[in-house]
Order: C-alpha cells, then sequence, then structure tokens
C-alpha cells in the first residue's frame, strides 16, 4: 500500500503492493506491444467496454482521461515476474460516496489465480481509506455468471440491471452490485485468508479456457 511516511495525495501517482502484486498508476510509457496486444483477443474485448478503435487509440484515452483524483487507471505488474498482466480502472462518484472498479487481466498465463481479485481489493481498500468512499458498485455482463456469483459470496447485493449499448456491438444487459463498507470489511479477514493461501506459482504456458477478463470489480 502507500507508504505512512509519504502519504498519497490527490493528483499523485499511486503505488498499491500486495503479496503478488504490484497495481500502480498506468502511465503512456506503460503502453507498449504487449499492453496493445491484450485489447485484440477476443476473450479480453468481450468483456469490457471497447469501442472499435485503435488499439494505441483506445489506450492513450484510457491513460489520459484518470485525473489521480476521480478517475484512475492502474497496471497490474506480477510481482515475482515483473511481467505486466492487466489493468484496472476505477471511478469515482463523490456525490453518492461511491467507487466503481472494473478490472481485465490481459495474460492467458496469469488466468485462473485470482490474481484480478486480489489486484481489486487492493485498489477497494485504497479507495475506502483515501477517497472517503463508503460504497462499492461493481457492473458485470449477464453472461459472466463465474463473477456475477462470486459477488454474491463476497457479500454483495443485485441492485439493478441495466442496458449496455456500444456502437457496432449487439445490446448486453449489465447487472449491477453493490457492497456497503462495513460489510465489505466484515468480510475482508475471510477473502483475504483464502487469497493468502493461493500458492505464488510460476505461471504455466499451458492454453487456459476459462475469460481472462471480467467486467466488474473482482476476478
Amino acid at each position: 500500500m502507500t507508504s505512512d511516511d509519504c502519504p498519497w495525495q490527490p493528483g499523485e501517482p499511486v503505488s498499491l503492493e500486495t503479496r503478488r502484486l504490484v497495481v500502480r498508476t498506468f502511465t503512456p510509457a506503460d503502453v507498449d506491444a504487449r499492453v496493445l496486444r491484450w485489447s485484440a483477443d477476443p476473450a479480453v474485448a468481450e468483456n469490457l467496454w471497447h469501442p472499435p478503435v485503435p488499439p494505441e487509440r483506445y489506450f492513450a484515452g484510457l491513460v489520459g482521461a484518470s485525473d489521480q483524483r476521480t478517475r484512475f487507471t492502474f497496471l497490474i505488474v506480477h510481482r515475482r515476474t515483473e511481467r505486466p498482466i492487466g489493468y484496472i480502472k476505477l471511478q469515482i462518484d463523490p456525490s453518492r460516496r461511491t467507487q466503481t472498479p472494473s478490472v481485465a487481466l490481459g495474460e492467458r498465463d496469469y488466468w485462473n489465480l485470482e490474481l484480478g481479485t486480489e489486484a481489486v481489493r487492493a485498489v477497494q481498500r485504497f479507495a475506502f481509506e483515501q477517497l472517503g468512499v463508503e460504497r462499492i458498485e461493481s457492473r458485470v455482463y449477464a453472461q459472466n455468471r463465474k463473477v456475477r456469483e462470486r459477488l454474491l459470496r463476497f457479500g454483495y447485493r443485485e441492485v439493478d440491471v441495466l442496458s449496455e449499448i456500444i456502437p457496432g456491438r449487439p445490446l448486453r444487459k449489465v447487472h449491477v452490485y453493490g457492497i456497503e463498507k462495513e460489510s465489505w470489511l466484515a468480510r475482508a479477514p475471510e477473502v483475504d485468508a483464502r487469497l493468502a493461501a493461493l500458492p505464488d506459482v510460476q505461471p504455466s504456458a499451458t492454453e487456459v479456457k476459462a475469460p481472462a477478463t471480467l467486467g466488474s470489480a473482482d476476478s
């Protein structure tokens, strides 16, 4: 997490550490060929709000929109391999004191290790501690049943169903889940203990068929 000796200030870059990851501010210098390849993977793009624009333009807009106050974009880096594996978008609604994170894991070798969950929980905790929010809101595509079920196990409640319209794509349903800060904190020891028990193994090159990206706060 951020250092107590050098507390984070609004507008400054953010760097968070977990057992297996470094989750830090996504910069223009991070947008290389590897990152651009993520948006070309159908398994990644289908679960993200990704308009039909070139990857360079998409990531430039993603990073450029971050103000480090109410809009953040984080790069997820695997600590052991020092390899970028995905990213997180975080939006803050000050009037509703609500945070809305979403995550994408672009590297297939790192799927099914709950790294997305670990990364997003670090960002969620940062938002609770530093940004004054009292609630999390997660948005998940209807077909992403794995994540929807996981959110319910984590104590989230379904609060709405929306219709998403993206040019060039069919209409899709988006399920909205919410959890209050107190409930999230009450569940934190249980979830954190499960994550701590997961092995920090060197990812293999074996192809994994499960989805890599989750249009929600946890994956």
